[in-house]
């Protein structure tokens, strides 16, 4: 909930349930909740006790175990207690998603592992999308196609890209839907966006 500029969170009843203090918050996502406090970004959990230090200059949230966060102008990912499994070194990053995440380094995306290994070069173009079903958008020397989790490449031409694209980003906005139905359902916590 946002009160006069700050954030917190409140139950069903509209009891505040975390102090309405925060700069801004994300929703909780695998039981801690990023928060922004002073330009900084840190996890609590769901009785608002910092779980992760408020210290980072930019955090998303969980997925898969891992939060991606940036330190310094670099990104990296953090477990749930705040270790840092992944080093921060990169330009940019994805989240994870079906085991892998898109990472940046040196104006080239590729993929790594939930250890750091990296499992698909990083050697692509532009933004290497998140794996959808064993898939992910990527561009090659001006090429689009997508690679699978093995690293092989496939070729698109412009019409089957779009195609390949807009139904990714539906099947990507029904599981949010599903999720967002699932979560709204069982989450005794909210917040409003």
């Amino acid at each position: 909930v946002k009160l006069n500029g700050k954030r917190g969170f409140i139950d069903k009843q509209g009891n505040e349930i975390i102090p309405i203090k925060y700069d801004a918050e994300w929703s909780f996502s695998e039981g801690l909740a990023g928060v922004k406090l002073n330009e900084k970004w840190g996890f609590i959990d769901k009785q608002g006790n910092e779980i992760i230090p408020i210290k980072y200059d930019a955090a998303r949230s969980f997925r898969e175990g891992l939060a991606p966060v940036k330190l310094n102008g670099k990104r990296g990912f953090i477990d749930k207690q705040g270790n840092e499994i992944i080093p921060i070194k990169y330009d940019a990053e994805w989240s994870f998603s079906e085991g892998l995440a898109g990472v940046k380094l040196n104006e080239k995306w590729g993929f790594i592992d939930k250890q750091g290994n990296e499992i698909i070069s990083i050697k692509y173009d532009d933004d290497a999308w998140s794996f959808r079903e064993g898939l992910a958008i990527v561009k090659l020397n001006g090429r689009n196609g997508y690679v699978d989790h093995w690293g092989r490449e496939y070729c698109a031409d412009e019409i089957e890209f779009k195609k390949f694209k807009e139904e990714i980003l539906k099947k990507a906005k029904e599981i949010q839907l599903r999720k967002d139905k699932v979560s709204s359902g069982k989450n005794k916590l909210t917040s409003e966006q």
